[in-house]
């Protein structure tokens, strides 16, 4: 069954800072399994970067073929209680340069905004997405390191919401 629940805030609101506790494929313990995990960066404030890295080796590294996988419907931006929400929004993925980096191609997604995060096969059937728990920030542009054997949950949509910060929690 899939997981419902609150995984916590992004933890992401400085300009470079990185997350990669969200994972497109369950491979923790099941070796035949590919890495797959979505990579998030703040490139400006309001803005983050969303995009696919693979582990082919020892290193990840930018995966443009799970991007037609990954789907992202901005529902609006939060609005005062009363006011009706604009109709929602597929974002469509874009392209991005990164300091001289490797080309990413991925999501601008904007922040004050509820987001659904998914992913869908070939077959437009939906498939589950992995939280593995990872430590806590230590310093601005130093990306958290998975604990091993921390938490795991398996769910079938990332809704990203906000109240004074942004937060995440597992949905449908």
């Amino acid at each position: 069954m899939a997981y419902q629940g609150f995984l916590g805030s992004e933890g992401s609101r400085f300009v470079g800072q990185e997350l990669t506790d969200i994972h497109y494929t369950g491979w923790r313990g099941h070796p035949g399994i590919i890495p797959i995990r979505q990579h998030s960066i703040v490139l400006a404030y309001g803005l983050w970067f969303l995009y696919p890295e693979w582990m082919p080796g020892n290193a990840w590294v930018p995966f443009h073929p799970h991007v037609p996988a990954m789907h992202v419907m901005d529902l609006g931006p939060v609005l005062p209680p009363g006011m009706p929400p604009p109709p929602p929004l597929h974002l469509l993925p874009v392209a991005f340069l990164l300091g001289g980096q490797a080309l990413r191609i991925g999501y601008a997604v904007p922040w004050f905004h509820d987001l659904d995060i998914f992913q869908m096969d070939f077959r437009r059937i939906r498939r589950r997405m992995h939280y593995y728990q990872h430590r806590r920030r230590q310093a601005h542009h130093v990306t958290p390191n998975m604990i091993p054997n921390g938490r795991h949950y398996s769910f079938n949509t990332l809704r990203y919401g906000t109240q004074i910060n942004e937060y995440r929690r597992a949905h449908r």
